[in-house]
């Protein structure tokens, strides 16, 4: 979700619940409008959801509250926290907190304090209002397989291994995936990162290197923060007769693809 700090403690949208209460709040009277200031926000309304976002924010200036920022999230909770502090971070000077999930209403330029929606991308990769800028590029040393994590599961149906983005601040995006299983599997039906499906079409068995490069959900279903580690999840229809060292495994993070080690 892209916002734009613009300073003020108004609010234009309350957020109402079933029974007339508003949801959203503010907190503070906030900085001058023209201070800088160090903003944080947060999941769930007492902030133990995680960072989705912290920095610097000039006045006037987009920041991007981003559910990729925390470890195996896709989207955001249903409410979100905002703290901004003075930009030397000594004193926190307004504390907001507004529903960003479906259930209550939420449109662009609505105000919640010192700051104002301007964009966001939905489950399905829709952007409305501002585009997002795109997250930092990750180092190719700072994201792949993690070694000796491979494993055959649920009747040998499930190759299961870990990817790691040892990244300080790159988002690591899977762009292409080549796989090659045995006769013994049969189908591949599925696959999934960090629980989420982000491949759902049935590949028979041809015995050839598999290339999928068109994903099921949002881009963030392919994506993983920064010092973060996911299960990627492979799902056949058979598990007959098979061991690690059948699979070729292939992954491109928009950098070419890069083979990586079964075993």
């Amino acid at each position: 979700m892209v916002m734009t700090y613009v300073g003020g403690n108004v609010i234009t949208q309350p957020q109402l619940d079933r029974n007339g209460n508003p949801k959203a709040s503010v907190d503070g009277d906030g900085l001058e409008n023209t201070d800088t200031a160090f903003i944080r926000a947060s999941g769930k309304s007492d902030g133990t959801g995680g960072v989705f976002f912290e920095g610097t924010v000039n006045f006037g200036a987009t920041f991007v509250i981003d559910s990729i920022n925390v470890s195996g999230r896709t989207e955001l909770h249903s409410d979100t926290l905002v703290e901004i502090y003075t930009e030397d971070m000594n004193e926190l000077k307004q504390t907001i907190i507004f529903h960003t999930s479906c259930s209550k209403l939420l449109r662009l330029n609505d105000q919640f304090g010192g700051v104002v929606v301007s964009g966001w991308t939905d489950k399905n990769g829709n952007v409305v209002g501002i585009q997002p800028p795109p997250p930092p590029a990750v180092v190719l040393d700072e994201v792949g397989f993690v070694a000796g994590s491979a494993e055959l599961k649920h009747g040998d149906k499930h190759l299961v291994l870990d990817l790691e983005n040892a990244s300080a601040v790159g988002v690591a995006r899977i762009a292409e995936i080549v796989i090659t299983w045995p006769a013994g599997n049969g189908k591949l039906k599925k696959i999934k990162l960090a629980g989420k499906t982000i491949f759902d079409t049935d590949i028979p068995y041809s015995g050839l290197p598999e290339s999928i490069t068109v994903f099921e959900g949002s881009v963030s279903y392919r994506s993983f923060g920064p010092g973060s580690v996911v299960e990627l999840k492979f799902e056949f229809d058979k598990g007959d007769a098979v061991g690690l060292g059948d699979y070729v495994l292939e992954i491109d993070f928009g950098a070419g693809l890069e083979p990586v080690v079964i075993n």
